[in-house]
């Protein structure tokens, strides 16, 4: 269809060479355009102009009039067409040749004749065609021609060839290191406001800006040149400046000039940069918009961006927790079954695994990747190594993820660290959404990322390397760690640095440093912090042998300042010193005071916290209907972790009241909530309250308390009511008569893993003491 096309319109252009003058010189005078690298539509009176110089060559006058140049357009534009009618960016008609007529159309005995003869016959811009085609469009490239060819046409009366010329030698000078000449030679290109040259010259000169560090200069010329509207180079310039944009923290001019560089449908650049538009957005959660852009690009059907495309927007919906989505749309990317895309969608589909905690799977399609039969490509083996480490941090193997992690941090291979960094940062883009990091496995990655040029991040990584050798106790790596990050100045960590350095000097034992660090911090604005480190240094301050009241009364006044000013934190200033007051120091009236300060503040995310402690208070102060209310204002909340522990405090008060019924449906409210200890400790109580009149539920009870402990693991969620519970059941199987299974509970309490189980269980036998079968109509007490 194509060759039959080609065939058609060869002809016709022969045959307008006697029918259609005009025409022939209109169709040779785009082709003059395009040879000379004009990319745009030309204007009708360009085009004209060009067309009459041509003709002077076969007529004295080659003036054209209107009526001509209308009938040669028509002749030339009717099908099947030698040129192609679009509006140009000002809004004239503009033609430009059928891209169908690739091959050269200049006049061919031009380039047979010698150099001399061949610029005494060319116009102006068949010069700059002429030199282009030396240039660049020849096997040994003549640049003495083509320099003599541009030069003719810039001193030349056509100001056409001459911002066409003048570009070309300016790019010259540019590729020679002649940068002031080239600089000028563009500056010229510029000021003569050409519609096709001025915006390219821009676009190279904003190119030498940045090379020269000056991106203010650079971001004006790109910003013009995307106003230019030029078809060739507005996406260029747009992706351009918004690569300035990112380079300047400009997320917002990125996003802009992405957009435009979007909607100038380029073939070349716009699928390219919409899929760097999708990442800024998913960046910034706006993942409706990033799976638009990645769609796009998949739609594209670019064959390096589109699979890309395909892992982002598969990254996105695993984000949006749609894994099977995420599936779907890798798996069909996969089904192309395209080698060369293979590894990459294949590694995403793997990462989605992950995400999912589908560890066995990934690792099938790891083990798949190892035995490819084109083999890896150095990024993709360390995306291999890197989902390796973190399947392992899945499954609990720390040391072999930090191996993986430090072989890929390491490395020798430049290439490969580069690859790792570009990994480790997108990775830590995951980890930053869920908080601190402070994996075991990931020790490699946080130090790695610790020496990152982003402050932010470098200050997330110190931190979380600080608090994971903070609990491994590993007190100096931690200071080291936390001083890293207070150096990087990051006000996100600027005061729990402060409060952990603090804490690593009570580890050492240093408590007078520790309270003044502790005092130095709540001395300062209140923050979220606070509160911690109020209720910290008054437990500290309490345990001094020396100074003690001096540090309480200065604590106390220091807190009281901040309450007084009413800020935004003065709830919880308040709800800190009450927990001092009622936890530390046993002064159930000054936390009361101070839990009501609180309570008149409306702080919605205290309520619960206060209520509770508030109930705590005022069952120590023997009001029992007013801690009744507190706690049942609390439990009104259904607050997870604290409502169950009010239901619990409210049914120890009921039960000290006499109050069983009462008691009994706050332990059984207790036991609806998900908190670990409260539930263990009301089972035991409501195992207590039935052990005489409900043995067989009691039994339960017990048995639940106990099996709420593994044995495999030391730490038990409430050890001193499992050993309680352990003493207790053996007691009713005593009672009982199952003298036997007694002592074998009995037994298994005593030689409990846990140390404090034991110990409890021990306790408790020895308050049960002695325990018989009672006779037939005695009441068990």
């Amino acid at each position: 269809m194509r060759r039959e096309l080609r065939r058609r319109l060869k002809g016709r252009l022969e045959e307008a060479t006697t029918a259609h003058p005009v025409a022939h010189a209109l169709v040779l005078a785009a082709a003059d355009w395009r040879d000379a690298g004009c990319g745009m539509p030309v204007p009708l009176p360009r085009l004209r102009a060009q067309a009459a110089r041509r003709l002077e060559r076969v007529r004295p006058n080659g003036l054209l009039s209107g009526d001509e140049v209308e009938d040669g357009l028509a002749w030339a534009t009717s099908e099947p067409a030698l040129l192609v009618q679009e509006q140009t960016g000002d809004g004239l008609r503009g033609y430009r040749l059928s891209p169908e007529l690739w091959p050269r159309l200049t006049d061919q005995h031009l380039y047979e004749l010698p150099a001399e003869a061949v610029l005494a016959l060319a116009t102006p811009l068949e010069a700059v065609g002429v030199g282009v085609r030396a240039m660049f469009l020849q096997d040994a490239p003549d640049r003495e021609f083509a320099t003599r060819a541009w030069s003719d046409a810039v001193h030349s009366d056509d100001e056409d060839a001459t911002a066409l010329a003048l570009w070309y030698l300016a790019d010259l000078a540019r590729e020679d290191g002649q940068a002031s000449a080239a600089r000028d030679a563009f500056a010229q290109v510029i000021e003569s406001d050409h519609f096709d040259a001025a915006p390219r010259a821009m676009l190279v000169l904003a190119e030498m800006e940045l090379d020269g560090g000056d991106h203010a200069a650079a971001r004006t010329l790109l910003r013009d040149v995307v106003a230019s509207g030029h078809p060739c180079v507005v996406a260029q310039a747009a992706g351009l400046l918004a690569s300035v944009c990112l380079q300047d923290d400009d997320t917002a001019g990125a996003v802009e000039a992405l957009r435009l560089a979007v909607d100038a449908d380029d073939a070349l650049y716009s699928p390219y940069c919409a899929l760097l538009l999708g990442r800024l957005l998913m960046r910034d959660d706006d993942l409706d918009g990033a799976h638009r852009m990645f769609q796009q690009v998949i739609d594209s059907g670019h064959p390096v961006y589109g699979v890309e495309a395909f892992v982002d927007l598969g990254m996105l919906l695993a984000r949006r927790d749609d894994v099977e989505a995420a599936k779907r749309t890798l798996g069909q990317a996969i089904d192309h079954d395209d080698p060369l895309a293979a590894p990459e969608l294949l590694l995403a589909l793997a990462e989605v695994h992950v995400l999912a905690e589908e560890l066995g799977e990934a690792e099938e399609l790891l083990q798949r990747l190892r035995t490819y039969p084109l083999g890896l490509s150095p990024r993709n083996a360390a995306q291999m190594d890197f989902l390796s480490a973190r399947i392992a941090i899945g499954r609990g193997d720390h040391d072999e993820a930090n191996r993986l992690f430090a072989g890929l941090f390491d490395a020798e291979d430049a290439d490969r660290r580069a690859w790792a960094t570009e990994l480790a940062l997108a990775l830590a883009g995951h980890l930053r959404r869920a908080g601190v990091c402070t994996v075991p496995g990931s020790e490699p990655l946080l130090r790695f990322l610790m020496g990152s040029e982003v402050g932010e991040l470098a200050a997330w990584a110190a931190y979380g390397l600080g608090r994971l050798a903070h609990r491994q106790d590993r007190l100096d790596e931690a200071r080291d760690a936390y001083r890293r990050a207070a150096q990087l100045d990051e006000p996100t960590y600027g005061l729990s640095v402060s409060l952990r350095l603090a804490e690593i000097l009570v580890a050492e034992g240093k408590a007078g440093r520790a309270l003044e660090a502790y005092l130095a911090i709540a001395e300062a604005e209140p923050t979220k912090v606070t509160a911690e480190v109020v209720l910290a240094a008054g437990r500290l301050a309490a345990s001094l042998v020396v100074g003690r009241d001096q540090a309480l009364r200065r604590l106390r006044e220091m807190c009281w300042r901040h309450i007084r000013a009413w800020g935004p934190y003065t709830a919880h200033v308040a709800y800190a010193l009450g927990r001092v007051e009622l936890d530390v120091l046993g002064n159930p009236y000054g936390a009361a005071v101070l839990l009501d300060v609180a309570l008149g503040v409306d702080q919605q995310d205290l309520l619960p916290f206060l209520w509770h402690h508030l109930g705590l208070a005022y069952a120590q102060q023997h009001a029992p209907f007013s801690a009744s209310e507190a706690f049942q204002r609390a439990m009104d909340t259904e607050h997870p972790t604290v409502a169950p522990l009010a239901a619990l405090a409210l049914g120890c008060l009921a039960e000290r009241q006499h109050d069983l019924p009462a008691a009994s449906a706050a332990y059984r409210r207790a036991l609806a909530g998900e908190h670990p200890r409260a539930w263990a400790e009301a089972a035991y109580a409501l195992g207590r309250l039935m052990h005489c009149c409900q043995p067989d539920d009691a039994e339960a009870a017990y048995h639940a308390v106990i099996d709420s402990a593994d044995d495999d693991v030391p730490e038990a969620s409430a050890p001193a009511v499992v050993g309680a519970a352990f003493a207790h059941l053996g007691r009713l199987y005593a009672e009982q008569g199952n003298r036997t299974l007694a002592e074998r509970v009995w037994r298994r309490g005593r030689r409990h893993p846990n140390p404090e189980v034991a110990a409890s269980f021990v306790a408790e036998r020895k308050s049960i003491g002695p325990v018989r079968r009672p006779p037939k109509g005695e009441v068990r007490r």
